[in-house]
C-alpha cells in the first residue's frame, strides 16, 4: 500500500472525538441515573422498614403502658377483694361471699373487653405492615427487573446509534475535506 492511502486511511477525524465525547457524556448521565434509581429505591425500602420498627416499639410502649394500668387495677381490685375478706372473716355471709365473686368476675371480663380489641387492632396493623413491606419489596424489584431488560436494549441501542453517528461525521468530514483539496 502506498504511503498516500495508508495516510488517508489513518486520517484523523476531529468530528470522531467530538462525537465520542457526546456519547461518553450521554451515557455517564445515564449510569448516574441508573445508580440514583437503585439508591431511591433503597432509601425508600430503609424508610419504610424504619417506620415499621418505629411503630412497632410505639406499640410496645402502648402495651407496656396497659400493662402497667394493668396491674394498677389488680393492686385495686386486690384492696378491695381484701377488704371485703376483712369483712367476711368479721361477719361471714354468703351474700357477701357471692358479691366478692361477682366482683372477681366483672373486673376479669373488664380487662378481658379492654384487652381484646386492643391485641386485634394490634395484630391486625402488624399484618397490614407486613403487606405493605412485602408489595413494595416486590414493586421495587419487579421495577429493577424490568429496568434491567431494557437497559440491554437502551444499551445495544445507544451503542448502535454512536456507531452511526461516528460514520455520519466521519462521511461528512470527509466529503468536506474532498470538497476543501478539489477547490485548491
Amino acid at each position: 500500500m502506498s504511503q498516500k492511502a495508508k495516510q488517508k486511511n489513518e486520517t484523523n477525524h476531529v468530528t470522531e472525538t467530538l462525537v465520542e465525547t457526546l456519547w461518553d457524556q450521554y451515557e455517564g448521565a445515564l449510569a448516574r441515573y441508573r445508580t440514583q434509581t437503585d439508591e431511591r429505591y433503597d432509601a425508600y425500602l430503609n424508610a419504610l422498614k424504619q417506620t415499621r420498627k418505629f411503630n412497632q416499639d410505639y406499640r410496645e410502649t402502648l402495651k407496656g403502658f396497659y400493662q402497667e394500668a394493668r396491674n394498677t387495677n389488680k393492686e385495686v381490685y386486690n384492696g378491695i377483694t381484701s377488704n371485703i375478706s376483712e369483712r367476711l372473716q368479721r361477719e361471714p355471709s354468703e351474700k357477701s361471699k357471692e358479691v366478692q365473686n361477682q366482683w372477681r368476675d366483672v373486673t376479669g371480663r373488664l380487662e378481658e373487653i379492654s384487652l381484646t380489641p386492643m391485641k386485634q387492632m394490634f395484630d391486625m396493623i402488624n399484618r397490614v405492615e407486613d403487606r405493605i413491606e412485602q408489595n413494595t419489596e416486590q414493586y421495587i424489584n419487579y421495577r429493577r427487573n424490568r429496568r434491567k431488560a431494557w437497559a440491554s436494549l437502551t444499551d445495544e441501542y445507544i451503542q448502535y446509534a454512536r456507531t452511526q453517528n461516528i460514520d455520519t461525521a466521519r462521511r461528512l468530514e470527509d466529503s468536506f475535506r474532498t470538497l476543501v483539496n478539489t477547490g485548491s
